[in-house]
């Protein structure tokens, strides 16, 4: 697991555990993305800062993995597997929603 932002990865990639997922059994993970000493282009730097001074910055969660399933006494081969989440992360200081808050007045 790893997050990008316009298309560079800008954190270190987080391995998610093992995993055997029962029938109608349901898993959560909760992985800590993070990149305090990850590189990135110094024009990712001035658009990061540009979003967050926005307010609101679109990362995408991705994953990249492999899966296999059993059926019976048979088990499949190994499959990729590959998701890409995006998320707009808020990075103002007031939780609230302006526009919610200027109708008010």
């Amino acid at each position: 697991v790893f997050a990008v932002y316009r298309n560079q990865q800008i954190t270190l990639p987080t391995r998610l555990p093992p995993n055997y997922e029962g029938h109608k059994d349901v898993s959560v993970w909760s992985p800590f993305v993070y990149g305090n000493s990850v590189p990135i282009a110094p024009f990712l730097a001035t658009s990061l800062q540009q979003d967050q001074n926005a307010g609101l910055v679109l990362i995408h969660i991705k994953i990249d993995g492999r899966v296999r399933w059993k059926v019976g006494t048979w088990t499949s081969g190994r499959y990729h597997l590959w998701v890409n989440c995006p998320a707009y992360i808020s990075t103002s200081k007031n939780n609230n929603n302006n526009n919610n808050n200027n109708n008010n007045n």
